[in-house]
């Protein structure tokens, strides 16, 4: 999703987006929808539609939250809502969610995004 191609990238999304309800209606506590509003999130701020982006980024969180308690799911969409209020020009909104990110999952410094 991250090489430009966006319009497959969205394809891609929605045909996942299918094939996630169908398994969540077998398995509703599974947390797959979460993880789809994790990727909607990233490709609306590609697309630079933060607002949907905010809008995707909360839905992840609140699923992994309250749904199946997934930390790096969480953390995930804190650091794409961090990212979402730095691209609006919020920078200590922004700092406060990468902070709150990696009190989450203290992993997000491994793979390099802090």
């Amino acid at each position: 999703m991250m090489d430009g191609n966006l319009a497959r990238a969205q394809d891609n999304l929605s045909k996942t987006k299918k094939l996630f309800e169908e398994h969540i209606s077998d398995y509703p506590e599974s947390g797959l929808l979460g993880y789809y509003h994790l990727l909607c999130g990233r490709l609306f701020v590609e697309r630079g539609e933060i607002p949907k982006a905010k809008e995707n980024f909360d839905e992840a969180l609140r699923i992994s939250t309250q749904v199946v308690n997934h930390l790096p799911t969480q953390a995930d969409a804190l650091f794409g809502l961090a990212i979402c209020e730095y691209l609006e020009g919020n920078k200590g909104a922004a700092r406060e969610k990468a902070l709150e990110a990696v009190k989450v999952n203290r992993r997000l410094l491994d793979r390099g995004y802090i």
